[in-house]
């Protein structure tokens, strides 16, 4: 319903304008911060027409590019915006340079505090009982990360990837053997393969002309 409310809201905006259950996002192109600023006058006299408050104080700015001159304002008060130079959003730090590398960071920190606890609660355990505990409470933070910000650096590929073989090699009692054993072992594909995987698979269902077989080979490595 809020949605259905708020639906002609971009049509009174300049720029790309994203809705949310209850967040608006607007992006302008670079630099042309008169622009943004006749945006969000704009914005500000839709929401007093339609009786709606909107909080100034949760609204922020995130500059791509420069700075603008003078900060940003709204409300009739003419209240500055919160310039900031990172914005958390669906799990993404977001930054002004959009390499993401504090993403990954934190990515890793967590699949590996998750990787020691599921070490303290359970201790040894057969690879049986390690697969379902580690594609449930691990692998999801490492491949939610690899999808979307798509790292191509190789050493923060190679961070993620020592994640990886520090759960194989704790959880699943394969410590003698490499990494790439490990994975066979336990059918996983790394995460790098599992990246090209998932690019395929978005390929082939967004393409009409696209065959299923050009991802047939990688399909097997999912269990």
């Amino acid at each position: 319903m809020f949605l259905l409310c708020i639906n002609d809201l971009p049509d009174f905006l300049d720029g790309r304008v994203l809705l949310f259950v209850d967040d608006v996002k607007l992006v302008s192109p670079r630099n042309q911060y008169d622009i943004l600023q006749l945006s969000l006058n704009r914005a500000w006299n839709w929401a007093k027409e339609w009786n709606l408050n909107l909080n100034a104080s949760k609204c922020s700015h995130l500059p791509i590019d420069s700075p603008p001159n003078s900060p940003l304002t709204i409300g009739h008060k003419h209240q500055h915006l919160k310039m900031v130079t990172e914005e958390k959003d669906l799990s993404l730090i977001i930054d002004t340079t959009f390499k993401l590398p504090q993403q990954g960071i934190e990515a890793a920190n967590k699949a590996r505090r998750n990787i020691f606890l599921i070490h303290r609660s359970f201790g040894n355990f057969s690879m049986d009982v390690f697969w379902p505990v580690y594609i449930t409470l691990v692998r999801p933070i490492l491949e939610y990360y690899i999808q979307t910000s798509n790292p191509y650096l190789q050493k923060d590929i190679h961070h993620l990837e020592r994640v990886q073989h520090l759960a194989t090699r704790m959880g699943a009692g394969l410590s003698n053997l490499a990494q790439e054993e490990h994975l066979r072992r336990l059918a996983l594909p790394s995460l790098k393969r599992r990246r090209m995987q998932g690019d395929l698979i978005q390929f082939s269902t967004s393409s009409t002309e696209c065959k299923p077989t050009i991802c047939g080979d990688f399909h097997p490595c999912v269990r």
